[in-house]
């Protein structure tokens, strides 16, 4: 991708979720965010973790111009 111009922007929204006794949560996010974010920094793009996504998306498009 780096080669042709191309850059892969990552943003990880980081959401808050309520504890719930009838439910089993796994947490794979770590995984996601290693692989995903590495592709970002080898294209020379952007990682943004973000709980508001507007601003993350508003960045990134300031850097596409």
């Amino acid at each position: 991708l780096k080669e042709r111009g191309a850059k892969f922007h990552f943003v990880y929204l980081q959401i808050k979720m309520k504890n719930r006794q009838d439910m089993e949560i796994r947490e794979f996010s770590n995984d996601i965010y290693n692989a995903y974010s590495k592709i970002a920094q080898e294209t020379g793009g952007k990682v943004i973790a973000t709980s508001i996504p507007v601003s993350a998306l508003k960045e990134i498009a300031e850097t596409m111009k």
